[in-house]
């Protein structure tokens, strides 16, 4: 059992238990807490808690009492915070009965004056325990534990889930990003912007697109379980226009950092490093970008060149053809160059050097520093510095830059070992003791380092005043003197002994790591701005294992849920079947598990799917004569073969004379402009391909929607392909060799509630009626919907009802949380939570999770054998060997 955190307090029920939280203590809204059963007592099982509301308490400044009274007179009560006291709400999880095993709910509250406890692992561990299942997926960890998590695919096949909320945390980056790349082949480091790096990958002219790579490129990446630079290879490049508005942010020393909305940074709170999105850096702070100091060697060389005249390239050369000018030149370099057996001639202003090692070193800049030993890097930084900067009166090091190139300098140098202390917009500002200190040998060889941070007293301030503790209580906590906290919160550096004990107290581990990382920088975040609409590309590497890299300087996050159910799923044999609609075209980088990637238009039906209906609509008549002229005319070219513009004109002449239409001059001169104006569609376009023997064929069917804007062409594909799955489900129901799960990306599109902003017309196309028939039958058949979105208010409430499997991510907006609630299992409760998640969090509950949080019943996966006669596991090994 773990310390003690509160007392069970009057008022309790079975389902809800109210505690006084200890003084002193920190209770966390969301987390798990225990106590001991009533019945069974110590030595029996723990009854799980979790807290979804904390309130404080004070009688003495509650309305009329002498607090308010003196308060309101301008007096300022001494005994307010000796009265003061929290209480935490939470709900009953229940318990896992000793005898039988299962999870029950509590009979009769505890006493008042139980102690509440933090759960240890074991018990957590014990609590969780489940069976096995051979297509069990592990998707993450319970929160605040090492307990793996699990979804059953046999569920998710035979019921449907619902996946809302912000379930991305990386997004893009603009293109003059600065990045850090190695290139293997090449056996050099670059140092450029991230635009031109991925443009190069995709080709010129491509607007946007995913490519795969195979092992040749390696980002500068943060490993999180060490805080140390390293490197990691890339899996993909990633180039589109962003869907949401951009984000500009500025540091304390000048760097600035431009990203999508919903792009997560990697950052330190004061006690720990986590992901933010650019708009919560808004709120309280304070808050600091991660940057590497030095570059991890990718593959040191020893070419032979002479430091010195390394560093005078870099600094003073350029390319023109085949030789390389340096244009300060001086006679001690020339003799350098000689005694190497370079060519080279000395003019007045320059020297001339023909070499292909040169041209290759001014190509690459300051990033071919980093793949020098460290005591020749060092001595060429020196004499780089030599040659580009100066003593300013002050002692200060100032090095003036192109403006387009400070930004990208500076992170060169930092890489290399030089901390900027202000990056202007043509010059950088270094500290010279700094300076020297780090050419004469590198950081990471340097005694102990402590990075002071003035404004981490305002976060030892902010948990203390949390806690509710004054701060000579918390001192002697902590083991320190009042007057040592005072100067702590001060912004005043004591000494790294007092330091440590604070955070060490606070929880403050992963801060402790951070802040004595000697080859890590911790820049504080001063400035987020909102920009206005932003029309250019962004960009975004796909980094294996840590999923992060640099962007001018700064430690940036990238992940996705769905894409990582998918992934780990591969893994099972014989694998499972997904289809994926990819509104987006993030899914390409699952070709490297095996999935196809197809144009969706490869399965859009060449005309035979198209109704008189269809027609009609598609050609704005949607009223009168020429509607009921077209329809019948289209019925009849329909019935006859392929359906053309000049064949739809052709029939319609021919009825209005045979039926003797009244206007029928009239009619048909309108039909032509119609014709003329919206008649492409009946062109074929579409490749008529069977999605049935697609998804037989390919365990995982990639078909990416982002490639153009015709939403009629894309919701007749997708009603078209739904309505064969259906039907060929149902076929194969005694057999019971089919199994699907299909994933609806940005399901707002297609399956829209009735007061939501439409983008095209999916009721009536068809389209919506379509997949809510589906979604209402085929989980019996073996075909189970994924169903995400980023705004469930704006997903069709039908369909919401139908998920008995959830997935929420955090959730801002009123109205997403009352969908959530109103129309999952989840409960009203639930909304409790949904704010508060933090990124990479979700609340899990239904039939496809074990666990039967934060439902008060365990649900469990149902077999049908009216409809299909074997589950989805059976009938994909029946796949895999048909």
């Amino acid at each position: 059992m773990q310390d003690v955190v509160g007392y069970v307090i009057s008022r309790s029920t079975p389902r809800k238990v109210n505690f006084v939280i200890k003084r002193g203590e920190r209770v966390e809204l969301g987390q798990f807490y225990a106590v001991e059963h009533p019945f069974w007592g110590k030595g029996g099982p723990i009854v799980l808690l979790r807290v979804y509301d904390i309130s404080s308490m004070n009688e003495e400044m509650d309305l009329g009492r002498t607090g308010v009274i003196a308060s309101s007179a301008g007096l300022v009560p001494v005994f307010q915070g000796e009265l003061e006291y929290l209480v935490a709400y939470a709900e009953v999880l229940g318990y896992r009965d000793p005898i039988d095993g299962r999870i029950k709910g509590l009979e009769i509250p505890p006493s008042t004056g139980d102690p509440v406890f933090k759960p240890s692992k074991e018990d957590l561990r014990e609590f969780f325990s489940s069976t096995e299942s051979s297509y069990r997926v592990p998707i993450g960890k319970l929160s605040d534990s090492d307990i793996d998590f699990y979804l059953d695919l046999d569920s998710l096949a035979r019921g449907h889930a619902f996946v809302a909320g912000m379930t991305r945390s990386g997004k893009s980056v603009s293109g003059d990003s600065i990045t850090v790349i190695y290139d293997v082949k090449e056996r050099k480091v670059i140092v450029e912007p991230i635009g031109e790096f991925v443009d190069r990958i995709l080709g010129k002219g491509v607007e946007s697109g995913t490519k795969e790579l195979g092992r040749r490129y390696y980002a500068l990446c943060l490993e999180r379980k060490d805080f140390r630079p390293t490197w990691s290879r890339i899996t993909a490049v990633h180039k589109h226009l962003p869907s949401k508005c951009m984000y500009e942010i500025r540091t304390d020393k000048g760097r600035r950092l431009l990203v999508t909305g919903d792009h997560s940074l990697l950052v330190f709170d004061g006690l720990k490093l986590r992901e933010a999105k650019p708009r919560s850096l808004v709120k309280k702070g304070p808050f600091w970008l991660v940057s590497p100091v030095e570059t991890p060697p990718p593959m040191k060389r020893k070419d032979g060149v002479s430091p010195e005249l390394v560093a005078a390239v870099v600094a003073d050369g350029s390319v023109v053809g085949k030789e390389v000018v340096i244009h300060a030149p001086d006679k001690k370099l020339l003799k350098i160059v000689q005694g190497q057996g370079i060519k080279a001639k000395l003019f007045r202003d320059y020297l001339l050097l023909r070499d292909q090692q040169l041209r290759e070193i001014a190509e690459q800049g300051l990033a071919f520093l980093m793949t020098l030993p460290v005591d020749e890097e060092r001595r060429a930084v020196k004499e780089f510095l030599k040659r580009t900067s100066y003593q300013s009166y002050d002692g200060s090091r100032v090095m003036f830059s192109h403006p387009l190139q400070t930004t990208k300098v500076a992170c060169s140098l930092s890489l290399l070992g030089l901390e900027p202390e202000i990056v202007g917009p043509s010059w950088i500002l270094f500290d010279e003791k700094r300076v020297q200190q780090a050419l004469r040998k590198t950081a990471s060889d340097g005694g102990p380092v402590f990075h002071h941070l003035p404004e981490l007293g305002e976060v030892v301030k902010r948990e203390r005043i949390k806690r509710g503790m004054w701060r000579h209580d918390f001192a002697v906590r902590v083991g320190i003197s009042a007057d040592t906290l005072k100067k702590i919160e001060d912004g005043e550096f004591v000494g790294v002994k007092e330091m440590t004990k604070v955070l060490e107290f606070l929880g403050g581990h992963q801060a402790l790591r951070l802040l004595t990382k000697p080859f890590l920088s911790l820049e504080r975040i001063v400035e987020v701005r909102k920009l206005g609409p932003w029309e250019e590309p962004v960009y975004d590497l796909s980094v294996e294992k840590w999923e992060n890299f640099v962007a001018n300087g700064f430690f940036v996050h990238n992940s996705t849920f769905v894409l990582n159910l998918i992934e780990n799923s591969q893994r099972i044999k014989p694998r499972p079947r997904f289809l994926v609609l990819d509104k987006r075209g993030e899914y390409s980088i699952l070709a490297k598990k095996g999935a196809a990637i197809f144009d969706y238009r490869t399965f859009l039906p060449k005309q035979g799917a198209l109704t008189p209906k269809d027609i009609s609509r598609r050609l704005g008549i949607d009223r009168g004569s020429l509607r009921s002229l077209v329809e019948l005319a289209a019925e009849e070219v329909l019935g006859e073969g392929e359906i053309s513009p000049g064949a739809l004109l052709k029939k319609a002449k021919e009825l209005a004379i045979a039926m003797d239409v009244r206007e029928r001059k009239k009619l048909i001169s309108q039909l032509q402009i119609k014709l003329k104006r919206s008649g492409r569609f009946l062109r074929p376009r579409g490749m008529g391909q069977d999605i049935i023997e697609a998804v037989k064929k390919f365990p995982i069917v990639v078909l990416d929607f982002s490639i153009d804007a015709d939403y009629e062409d894309q919701f007749l594909a997708v009603r078209d392909m739904i309505r064969k799955i259906l039907r060929y489900a149902i076929s194969r129901r005694e057999k019971g060799d089919f199994a699907l799960i299909v994933v609806l990306e940005e399901a707002q599109y297609l399956i829209p509630e009735r007061n939501a902003p439409l983008v095209g017309n999916p009721f009536d196309s068809g389209v919506y009626s379509t997949l809510i028939e589906a979604i209402s039958q085929s989980g019996g058949y073996n075909v189970g919907f994924v169903v995400v979105t980023q705004r469930p208010a704006y997903v069709s409430k039908a369909v919401i009802s139908q998920c008995n499997t959830v997935a929420c991510f955090r959730l801002k907006n009123l109205n997403d949380q009352e969908a959530i609630a109103a129309y999952t299992e989840g409960g009203g409760e639930i909304k409790n939570y949904l704010s508060s998640l933090g990124n990479h969090e979700a609340m899990i509950w239904g039939m496809a999770s074990e666990i039967p949080f934060p439902v008060t019943v365990r649900m469990k996966p149902k077999i049908f054998p009216a409809k299909a006669s074997a589950p989805p596991s059976v009938a994909w090994k029946k796949m895999a060997e048909s």
